[in-house]
């Protein structure tokens, strides 16, 4: 027998991602919103929340696509989060820096200028 726990209803998950939404908590109110798409693909009150969230961090073109299948009274009840909380869901997505790089060059011979970009470009990548 196993312990495995029930799947939370969608009315439950609605709850918990208006809660997270109040007191700033963006992370847990996406994964909400996502197990509500992924419970009932479409549903209004997870559009909203992933445009909602979306438009937050600077991401206007996604945003849009949530909000255009999003539920309007739901999306314009939501609260503004303070600025802090904000910086600090976009700096939790930043990519990993990692201790050790390298410049990946590589076989010559394609012609001078595309090896010349490649070996410019990955330059400037780092």
């Amino acid at each position: 027998m196993t312990n495995a726990k029930a799947p939370q209803t969608v009315a439950a998950l609605i709850d918990t991602a208006r809660t997270a939404l109040e007191f700033d908590n963006l992370t847990l109110a996406e994964a909400c919103a996502q197990e509500i798409l992924a419970l009932e693909p479409g549903h209004g009150y997870g559009n909203a929340v992933m445009g909602h969230i979306a438009a937050l961090i600077g991401r206007e073109v996604e945003g849009m696509r949530w909000r255009t299948k999003a539920d309007i009274a739901v999306l314009n009840s939501f609260p503004t989060p303070s600025q802090a909380k904000t910086l600090d869901l976009l700096n939790s997505i930043a990519l990993p820096r990692h201790d050790e790089s390298f410049l990946l060059i590589r076989a010559w011979g394609t012609g001078l200028w595309s090896d010349m970009f490649q070996l410019l470009g990955g330059g400037v990548a780092r």
